[in-house]
């Protein structure tokens, strides 16, 4: 027997599933199956992330989504970073009730800089592999009606708030509700404003089903 929900949280590039588990155990406890994998690649082994591509990235999102279609009659998915990304490309394939994207880079300069002046962690040919991945997902954006959430710090110095602009602009749907906090950082679940976006996730997928949204027609 399907449940009502489900939802997928997709962590962000270089991070891991910790970034995004303070949403799984207030999920569940309204009921929600949740699903968060750990993406190729994010062994926290550089050698291992730089051998992996965002097509594979992809695909373990893909993988995990694909079980909670076989249990789920609605399905939420929750994007940290990258993982933003991931979901809005999700969510151009297949029947996706709501999306969240959380401090989500439209743009990789920012990340550019910091690993050419030595102050990032990723390699480089991680980074190109973002930049792909942002080439595939930005013509996709206004292919997206269902209602979005955008999440994003005002003093994240990963994905700027020029990223979450550019979301607000791009994607098409009815319904999208910006959300900016201050003092969090590009981690915002591992941040002293976890609680508040924690809250306002759980707010928004409850307002989805009190309220008729135009996409549910």
């Amino acid at each position: 027997m399907q449940s009502s929900y489900g939802c997928l949280l997709i962590h962000g590039l270089g991070g891991g599933v910790h970034e995004v588990e303070p949403l799984v155990q207030p999920l569940e406890a309204k009921g929600y199956i949740v699903a968060a994998t750990k993406l190729k690649g994010h062994s926290g082994d550089v050698k291992d992330l730089k051998s992996s591509d965002y097509k594979q990235w992809i695909f373990s999102a893909e993988t995990a989504l694909l079980k909670l279609v076989q249990q789920c009659k609605k399905i939420f998915i929750v994007g940290q970073g990258m993982g933003g990304l991931i979901a809005i490309e999700l969510a151009s394939r297949y029947s996706i009730a709501a999306l969240v994207c959380i401090n989500t880079p439209a743009y990789s300069r920012f990340i550019i800089s910091k690993v050419l002046t030595g102050g990032g962690k990723l390699p480089w040919a991680t980074v190109k592999n973002l930049r792909a991945l942002q080439a595939k997902v930005k013509p996709l954006m206004p292919r997206i009606k269902i209602p979005v959430k955008i999440a994003q710090s005002e003093d994240d110095n990963t994905s700027r708030k020029a990223s979450a602009v550019y979301l607000m602009k791009h994607i098409h749907s009815v319904v999208k509700q910006p959300s900016y906090y201050t003092g969090a950082g590009h981690s915002i679940m591992l941040s002293n404003q976890q609680e508040a976006l924690v809250q306002d996730v759980i707010g928004f997928f409850d307002m989805l089903e009190k309220v008729k949204m135009p996409t549910d027609s």
